[in-house]
């Protein structure tokens, strides 16, 4: 059965979200935060409800990230970011407009993601100048609906900070909740059990592969996780090339409904 990535993709070509999400991320970049504001010594709480509305964020030693509300089959979603530091949590959805198809992917990005970029993240880079590509994420994922918790990476054949890329997208899901397997191969993966899924994916004019590496048990939290070993087994398989650049790297919430409650508690990676 499809799922992720796929769904993913036809509800963003229905909506053409990307295309129009440039323009609207400008006179959305403002977040809201409450009039009376935080109490004396809390960290701020800054809220936003806009359409790919995003904020930079930065961890305690300066690295830049950015949080990005991606909705596109919903009237709205809702985040909350604490003290501009690496996390979010889903404060609010409304009822999927597009049939049960993925909804909104609520995200925190280093590189770059059509137009949007963190700062100094030294991304895009040639798949093969990757020294050791890493990600830790936090998540509290115990939430009514349907969704995947998932690190995600897009590949482009040529360096490009915008647009859609037509090399690779190669998903990490790490906990889900009502979604059926895609597949039930299994790769073992730096000691760890992985359901492997991939397929030709197409959108906006463009064609690339979807790989999925589902964890078989789900868990909520990786530290240092290594993500050369994913983008190996990848080239193996011939999806991903090494003159290819990665784009980026991102760790996001896919929810096709419900998910209110969903939590990135803390996130870093570096290409």
């Amino acid at each position: 059965m499809f799922s992720g990535g796929f769904n993913r993709v036809f509800s963003r070509m229905n909506s053409g979200h990307r295309i129009v999400g440039l323009v609207l991320a400008a006179a959305l970049a403002a977040v809201a935060v409450p009039a009376d504001g935080p109490p004396a010594g809390a960290a701020p709480i800054r809220a936003f409800c806009g359409r790919y509305q995003h904020v930079t964020v930065t961890t305690r030693a300066g690295t830049a990230f950015v949080v990005r509300n991606d909705f596109w089959g919903t009237r709205r979603v809702c985040l909350q970011n604490s003290g501009l530091r690496p996390n979010f949590r889903v404060t609010r959805t409304r009822r999927n407009a597009i049939h049960g198809k993925v909804m909104s992917f609520p995200y925190i990005l280093r590189g770059c993601s059509w137009g949007v970029c963190s700062p100094k993240s030294r991304l895009p880079a040639r798949v093969r100048s990757l020294r050791k590509p890493e990600a830790s994420w936090r998540v509290f994922a115990r939430a009514r609906g349907r969704w995947n918790a998932s690190l995600e990476t897009w590949f482009g054949k040529r360096d490009m900070k915008t647009g859609q890329a037509n090399g690779a997208e190669l998903m990490i899901w790490l906990n889900t909740r009502n979604l059926p397997r895609s597949s039930t191969r299994r790769v073992r993966i730096d000691g760890t059990w992985w359901y492997l899924a991939h397929w030709k994916a197409r959108g906006h004019g463009k064609t690339w592969h979807y790989i999925q590496f589902r964890r078989v048990r789900r868990t909520s939290r990786v530290s240092g996780l290594k993500l050369w070993p994913f983008i190996k087994k990848a080239e193996q398989l011939h999806l991903i090339k090494p003159r290819w650049w990665l784009l980026n790297i991102e760790a996001g919430f896919e929810i096709w409904n419900g998910g209110t409650g969903l939590r990135t508690k803390s996130f870093w990676a570096r290409p």
